[in-house]
């Protein structure tokens, strides 16, 4: 984002999205669809499809 010059308020938008990820993957329950959602969420709000992509690979 930053090397795209995206301003600084979508950065610290997008930082206090993901910041919720984590949590969802250390819960002792399992929050593979709700983690799954949000990534999705996310990735499509700030035009990301490189890390779904990339994430998708890798849960195959």
């Amino acid at each position: 984002m930053s090397v795209n010059k995206v301003p600084h308020k979508e950065m610290y938008d997008f930082i206090d999205e993901i910041e919720y990820l984590p949590q969802l993957i250390v819960s002792e329950e399992d929050q593979t669809e709700l983690f799954d959602n949000e990534l999705i969420r996310i990735c499509e709000k700030y035009n990301l499809t490189n890390i779904l992509s990339k994430y998708n690979e890798l849960s195959e």
